[in-house]
């Protein structure tokens, strides 16, 4: 440092701060000039040749403390020189004893006994100018590894706890102890291991000595060595590595252990434990286990030696080694306790279950060894629908263990009879009248010619009408029997049927089970109508002033095989005379029956019958020649009367009562005997067979209701039905000029139909009238010939059988054609309307005429529920409308629904003179809401 001072006293002061130790504060140190008189002044500081320089020892060397005061003293062994020629002196930041302080206090903070102290030097020379500082540290250090012992190799049996035991091994270090001359204590980190056998490395690892992880016991070595390394380090981190030679043996010759055997005791032959044993081996985690049994039992399942034995079990468990330990149980099995009663509840069954379980046990046994011998016995307790019997069980095993139980059996009679085969529908044709009645009597006979079983009780049966009785309540038994069809019943209930009885079979037993089965037992008629007279086709000329043609038409002649078609009913039959002896004064005409006939069981009779009885040819000349007549219930009727002759002729009338008329008529006949009246002791006077030829012929008549007969109807050019009054012999109608079709149908009450077809043609002989334009005088110029006239086509013509057409037509035509069908639908248990086609014919189109068509569907059926009802539709998808609802809640009522078409579309519809209709049930949720009237019919009432 230069300085420049004035004569004044000046005062210069050094603040000087030096970072010594962490451990300790700063030291000031303050430098004072004081007053000095100058009077020549060296400014030049020494000339640093060699700057100080850091200096070392080991930690171990002895005499640090004059090493140390030597290199202070020395300025760290710096060397400098002064211009002055004075040798330079060398000073330290601190003094000798601070840094000799330093030094020793060091040792706190460094590794081990380290020491350490840095110091700044300045070259000093004689005017007490200062070199730049040099700073340089002496030191002491540590680069010697610890020093460790030396440690014998260890050797072990594969004991319990062997791996415990390398553990500590390892965690001691295998007896390691480390020393070291600088630095205490001695740190021990790691260590490196290599298990091997037989020389070959089978495995290694390393880990941390205080916590691992440390090596596994190798599993099924018999003989193996650990080679191991362990790593120390001093305070200054110098380290030292043991010799790879430290080696841990074990060798296997230890057995295996059993940690759980199980130890000899007496069991129930039900309880005999599981064999089970825990072992453990310290050196193979699976060691051989080999087990056997020897047993004293006896093989019969039924000796009392097979549940009561000596079960011997043994265990042989051996390691890899071929260390082996062995242990033995000895079970004493015994069986002292009876069967046990799993179940033994009372027991409610039927009649039927009870028979099928008579020799069967209801209760369920369980030996706790074996087989169970179980018997029993039933003793009844109380009779009837509902029955008690008391069941005593025994019950014992094979050692005889025995006990008894008792159980309650109520039997009930609840169980229907089993119907095997159902009662038979029976349809019998209307023209075997003959055995009408017969086959409805046989069938009644023979059940329906069904069969039933009993279950429980002897079953009997009665035979009513469905509907008559409540099965559930026996007070309505038997309910009504209808021995005869019922009269007046056409049509029936069910399609096709005259007349028709649902009967049911019900078979029942004393404790008001039942079951019945139902069957339909009808008079049918298949057969159509008869037509007599069908008129032939004519060619008739339209009057002049209409262009039209009334005409009286005869309605033709209908017969029905089955139904009366007029009143009074006249049937005539006759029956030849006969004898045992003919020809023989003395031989007694036999008896004589005569069925009158055929009569249908269906009609309503409305007058007493009246027989005309003729005798022809017959022995009846003398007071005592006459037969008796007799009805069908054997009552005399009369006599017949004598005659004029031997071989007379003679008439008489009888009378039958209405009411027995009509009961008699149920068999299709009237019966009527003819029984001679016998003379015993003179048999020539009683009527002899003596004239040849000989006959009884009689006539019924009597008046029927002809409500049911057959229905008459007709059509012009397939238009509407039009009724034809009973008693009507004509029909009058008005045609128009062209060809006509008059259509005569007949249908019985079974709805036979037959159909006469008349062709008419009414022609046209007036011609056209033209009306002409008046005559127009036409003048041509003086200058030509001719002129351009305009003359004007508006002709007029008068046409008498010309005009608008209309067309007119319903579909379908016949009334069994418009009857609705049905199909059952099995997920609705319901009858559905199927789809109708209505097709019209001989439709034209609609010309010059803007009008819309009118189209009135009928809808006659069930449709009083707003879901029921046909959706109409025309060609291509066309949607005309829906039909209207019926306006009551009645089953079956009439709906008439009006739409309008425009003529333009309707004309597209026309393909050859046809246009085709569909009414569509409404479904909603896949389901048609369109039923029949009635359950017994798959029809309903029509749409057209």
């Amino acid at each position: 440092m230069t300085s420049h001072l004035s004569g004044n006293t000046h005062h210069i002061y050094f603040a000087l701060f030096f970072g010594l130790s962490r451990r300790y504060a700063l030291v000031f140190f303050l430098l004072q000039c004081i007053n000095v008189a100058i009077l020549a002044q060296d400014s030049t500081p020494p000339t640093i040749i060699s700057p100080s320089r850091d200096t070392s020892f080991a930690c171990m060397e002895t005499d640090l403390t004059s090493k140390l005061s030597t290199w202070y003293n020395q300025g760290g062994f710096a060397e400098a020189t002064d211009d002055s020629g004075i040798a330079v002196t060398y000073v330290g930041h601190i003094t000798l004893d601070s840094a000799l302080t330093v030094f020793e206090m060091s040792s706190d903070t460094l590794c081990g006994n380290t020491k350490s102290v840095s110091i700044v030097f300045y070259a000093v020379d004689g005017s007490g100018n200062q070199s730049l500082p040099m700073k340089a540290r002496f030191f002491t250090i540590d680069d010697v590894s610890p020093t460790i012992n030396v440690v014998p190799n260890v050797s072990h049996s594969c004991v319990q706890g062997i791996r415990d035991t390398l553990i500590n091994w390892i965690k001691n270090k295998g007896g390691y102890i480390a020393t070291d001359a600088c630095s205490e204590p001695i740190r021990w980190t790691r260590f490196l291991y290599s298990i091997s056998q037989n020389n070959i490395s089978i495995q290694s690892g390393s880990g941390l000595i205080d916590s691992g992880p440390y090596p596994m016991i190798p599993d099924s070595i018999c003989d193996w060595r650990l080679n191991i390394n362990f790593f120390a380090l001093d305070d200054c981190g110098n380290e030292v590595r043991t010799p790879g030679t430290t080696t841990f043996s074990v060798h296997d010759d230890i057995a295996p252990v059993f940690i759980f055997s199980p130890e000899d005791t007496v069991v129930d032959c039900h309880n005999i434990p599981i064999p089970s044993i825990q072992i453990q081996d310290y050196c193979d985690r699976s060691p051989q286990i080999a087990f056997s049994t020897s047993s004293t039992q006896d093989q019969d399942t039924l000796s009392c030696g097979h549940y009561n034995y000596t079960l011997i079990r043994t265990w042989v468990v051996s390691d890899a080694c071929n260390n082996s330990v062995t242990h033995q149980q000895t079970l004493t099995v015994i069986d002292t306790i009876p069967p046990k009663v799993e179940s033994n509840v009372d027991q409610n069954m039927s009649c039927s279950a009870y028979d099928s379980l008579k020799t069967q046990s209801l209760i369920s046994v369980n030996d706790f060894c074996g087989q169970s011998i179980v018997t029993f016995n039933d003793s009844l307790i109380f009779e009837g629908c509902i029955s008690q019997y008391k069941r005593t069980y025994f019950v014992s095993d094979a050692c005889d263990n025995r006990d008894t139980i008792f159980q309650n059996l109520y039997i009930n009679n609840n169980q229907k009879p089993i119907i095997i085969t159902d009662a038979r529908d029976l349809a019998i044709s209307c023209e075997n009248s003959l055995v009408i009645q017969d086959s409805l009597v046989s069938w009644i006979e023979n059940k329906g010619y069904s069969e039933a079983n009993e279950v429980c009780d002897p079953i009997s049966y009665f035979i009513a009408s469905h509907g008559t009785y409540d099965i559930e309540d026996e007070s309505t038994y038997p309910g009504l029997l209808p021995t005869t069809f019922p009269s007046n019943a056409c049509p029936s209930d069910l399609l096709g049927y005259l007349a028709s009885l649902q009967l049911d079979v019900v078979y029942h037993d004393t404790c008001g089970n039942a079951s019945a089965t139902s069957a339909i037992i009808g008079i049918v008629d298949t057969i159509q109508p008869t037509i007599i007279e069908c008129s032939e086709d004519m060619v008739l000329f339209a009057d002049a002033q209409n262009c039209s043609k009334i005409i009286s038409l005869p309605v033709p002649k209908a017969t029905d095989n089955c139904v009366d078609e007029e009143s009074p009913i006249i049937r005539t039959n006759r029956v030849l005379m006969t004898s045992n002896n003919p020809g023989n004064q003395e031989s007694i005409i036999n008896e004589a029956t005569i069925k009158i006939g055929p009569i249908s069981p269906n009609s309503s009779i409305l007058s007493d019958g009246v027989v005309n009885i003729k005798l022809v040819n017959l022995d009846i000349d003398d007071a005592t020649e006459f037969f008796n007549i007799l009805d069908e219930d054997g009552t005399i009727l009369g006599t017949t009367p004598t005659g004029i002759g031997q071989c007379a002729s003679a008439d008489i009338q009888v009378i039958l009562n209405k009411d027995k008329l009509t009961q008699w008529q149920e068999d299709g006949f009237i019966t009527l005997k003819f029984v001679p009246n016998i003379v015993l002791d003179n048999p020539i006077l009683s009527i002899n067979d003596i004239c040849n030829g000989s006959f009884i012929e009689t006539s019924l008549m009597y008046e029927v209701e002809v409500t049911n007969a057959i229905e008459k109807w007709y059509t012009i050019d397939e238009g509407g039905l039009i009724a034809i009054a009973s008693g009507d012999d004509s029909i009058s109608i008005n045609l128009s000029a062209g060809n006509h079709e008059i259509k005569f149908g007949f249908s019985d009450c079974a709805l036979n139909t037959s159909y006469c077809i008349t062709s008419i043609e009414i022609r046209d002989t007036i011609a056209p009238k033209i009306l002409c334009h008046d005559v127009e005088e036409v003048f041509v110029a003086p200058d030509s010939c001719s002129k351009q006239v305009v003359i004007p086509l508006d002709i007029e013509v008068m046409e008498s059988c010309g005009g608008n057409v209309s067309y007119d037509a319903i579909s379908p035509l016949s009334k069994e054609a418009a009857l609705i069908t049905f199909q059952f639908n099995a997920a609705t248990d319901k009858h559905e309307a199927r789809s109708k086609q209505l097709i019209f014919n001989n439709v034209f189109a609609m010309k010059h005429m803007s009008n819309d068509v009118l189209l009135e569907i009928y809808f006659n059926g069930n449709n009083y529920s707003t879901d029921a009802y046909f959706e109409i539709y025309g060609p291509g998808g066309y949607f005309i409308g829906n039909t209207n609802p019926g306006t009551t809640t009645n089953e079956c009522d009439l709906s008439i629904s009006t739409f309008y078409i425009p003529a333009a579309l309707f004309n597209t519809w026309i393909v050859n003179k046809q246009v085709t209709l569909a009414a569509v049930p409404h479904k909603s949720n896949n389901q048609v809401f369109i039923y029949p009237c009635s359950p017994l019919r798959d029809i309903c009432p029509d749409i057209r």
